[in-house]
């Protein structure tokens, strides 16, 4: 089985209404229990678009092979949920707005 085809896949059995990402601070190694290093984006990332919310979520942390922050295609459960039409993988189409906390 493969799970990055399976998390997209699971995504379709039914739409996303509201779909929120804690990205306060973020394990950006030995995750998903750590321990490891942490970073403190701060963000809080709200969308009724799973995959444009994933793919924000990934440019967060940079690939280990380049040292650049990951783009959102290089994941591929992102990929594979774009390509199975459930949301936008293009950031450059999505209409971000920044709110700033308290």
């Amino acid at each position: 089985m493969d799970l990055h085809q399976f998390i997209a896949d699971l995504n379709t059995l039914r739409k996303s209404e509201l779909v929120v990402v804690d990205a306060i601070r973020i394990l950006t190694t030995n995750g998903p229990k750590g321990p490891g290093k942490t970073e403190d984006p701060n963000q809080v990332i709200v969308s009724q678009d799973i995959v444009a919310v994933d793919a924000y979520g990934a440019s967060l942390f940079k690939n280990p092979k380049t040292g650049s922050p990951y783009k959102p295609a290089e994941v591929r459960f992102i990929k594979n949920a774009y390509d199975l039409g459930l949301g936008e993988i293009n950031l450059s189409k999505v209409r971000m707005k920044k709110v700033q906390g308290a």
